[in-house]
């Protein structure tokens, strides 16, 4: 990351750095480590916060936030750079919180009062590494460093499942972050669940072939984002296991005691969407569009109706978003459910931080050119 400061106080030169090196002599060891340790300490109350940053390829906004807390010797929590980056994104104009772009210039001055006043960081003394200890350890991409930074308050059993279940696929992931942002401040998920939900979501997709924001606007519909504790009685969880032989609940192996599935975590009932995305399929005639996703919790068998606006074979009224029309009167197409599904997600999401969740026009295109036959 590249941080452009429009003001620095200048470090000790010329007669300032000569009196440093005749102290230093003077009080031998013991006196120049205390004055290495005070010269250092005056040269990070000295660093300027800096004014405006540019962005670089595979920056985050949380990245670039506890880059500039650490480069004023002040540490950021991930709940700290959350906060901090929503100002930043306020203050710039951004639609996105999670969208920046390279060589884009964001200005941080808004935001000084914050970062001066975080936490000052603590000095750590690292033993010498022995040779084998000293091998670099492997690159991570930035969203899994992202997804870590985010899971901070994880326990150590935890992290290491994260760090060892293989490399988190590079994600861009509007939907699914503000879903994350929104079951958070509703109090659905803890904020120390973020980093280990969106790494297992991203597994999933990368297994299954679906777009991770499609399994947030799938979770959006059924259990208003990410509930592990949402039910109508039959369903239950965030994507609604349901009662009876053959359905979800028997599927994951809780036939005997379905409710129970509400006991379990979101990140232990994302386990469980595995297995059942495993048992019904998903996936395995390649990309999985938004409504096969969204079909394959559903109703599976309607899946072998691949036309667009024929009506499929679901019994039951079902939420008025998935209906022709928004009418209850009318069938359930593919086309409805993919629609009903997109609005659905974006008026739920709209207020989270306060910006539209309209996709970018790339992204816009590509749904629309996925659904554009008229069979």
């Amino acid at each position: 990351m590249t941080i452009q400061s429009v003001s620095r106080e200048p470090l000790p030169s010329g007669n300032a750095a000569r009196r440093v090196d005749d102290q230093a002599k003077v009080g031998g060891g013991r006196s120049f480590a205390n004055l290495v340790k005070q010269t250092g300490e005056q040269a990070v109350a000295q660093t300027a916060l800096p004014e405006v940053v540019r962005v670089k390829k595979g920056d985050t906004l949380i990245g670039i936030i506890k880059d500039a807390a650490a480069a004023n010797g002040r540490t950021a929590s991930g709940a700290d750079a959350w906060r901090i980056a929503q100002q930043v994104a306020q203050h710039n104009g951004l639609r996105d919180v999670n969208l920046i772009y390279p060589d884009q210039k964001l200005a941080l001055k808004n935001v000084h009062a914050e970062l001066a006043a975080l936490p000052e960081a603590k000095v750590v003394t690292k033993a010498p590494q022995t040779p084998a200890a000293a091998t670099p350890a492997p690159a991570q991409s930035t969203q899994a460093a992202l997804a870590l930074r985010m899971a901070q308050g994880l326990s150590a059993p935890s992290l290491s499942r994260i760090n060892t279940a293989g490399p988190v696929p590079a994600m861009h992931t509007p939907v699914l972050d503000k879903t994350l942002q929104r079951a958070v401040e509703k109090g659905f998920i803890a904020f120390q669940e973020i980093g280990h939900v969106k790494a297992k979501i991203a597994r999933m997709a990368q297994k299954y072939n679906f777009q991770p924001d499609d399994f947030a606007r799938l979770t959006l519909m059924e259990s208003d984002g990410m509930n592990p504790q949402a039910s109508n009685g039959s369903c239950h969880g965030i994507i609604q296991f349901c009662d009876g032989d053959d359905r979800g609940a028997a599927s994951v192996g809780f036939a005997q005691n379905p409710r129970a599935i509400l006991g379990l975590s979101a990140v232990a009932q994302l386990d469980l969407v595995d297995k059942y995305f495993s048992d019904v399929g998903v996936g395995k005639n390649g990309r999985e569009r938004l409504d096969d996703l969204y079909l394959s919790v559903l109703t599976p068998n309607a899946r072998n109706e691949k036309r667009r606006h024929v009506p499929l074979d679901i019994s039951g009224q079902q939420a008025a978003y998935l209906h022709v029309g928004r009418d209850q009167t009318r069938p359930i197409t593919r086309q409805s459910i993919w629609t009903g599904l997109v609005q659905n997600a974006n008026e739920r999401l709209r207020t989270v931080n306060g910006a539209s969740t309209n996709p970018p026009a790339a992204a816009r295109s590509w749904k629309v050119s996925a659904y554009n036959s008229q069979q």
